[in-house]
């Protein structure tokens, strides 16, 4: 399992609150933060691929608006472990744009601490709880 993260943001609170439902549902094991208005939804799933048209496919049935955006990040390998970023909707701009109310060094260690959460561990714990 490789973890992912996404930042995102969705104007309409409903639809917004739709997809995060549908987050959950996909991805059971998951944790949810919010600094300076900016969701951060860290999780584990088997490959990037399906990730991205799982997510993909999801947001084009809202009702988005042109503000909207949802970003995807990973770390592609190990050996090299930078941070890649995928746009899976809307633009690089837009996300850009919200990130500016966080420190780029407080975004980065927040998709580190994030990237290195151990869900299988987590999945363990609460199956014997």
């Amino acid at each position: 399992m490789t973890n992912f993260v996404l930042t995102y943001k969705i104007e309409d609170k409903d639809e917004a609150s739709d997809f995060i439902d549908f987050l959950r549902s996909e991805y059971p094991y998951n944790k949810l933060e919010i600094r300076h208005s900016i969701r951060y939804f860290a999780f584990a799933a088997s490959d990037i691929t399906s990730v991205e048209e799982d997510i993909s496919t999801t947001i084009k049935e809202y009702g988005t608006s042109d503000s909207d955006y949802v970003a995807l990040y990973y770390v592609k390998d190990e050996n090299n472990p930078k941070i890649k970023k995928l746009m899976v909707y809307g633009t690089a701009d837009l996300a850009e744009q919200d990130l500016k109310s966080i420190s780029a060094t407080e975004h980065e260690n927040l998709l580190n601490d994030m990237l290195d959460i151990d869900f299988m561990a987590m999945k363990v714990e609460k199956q014997y709880k």
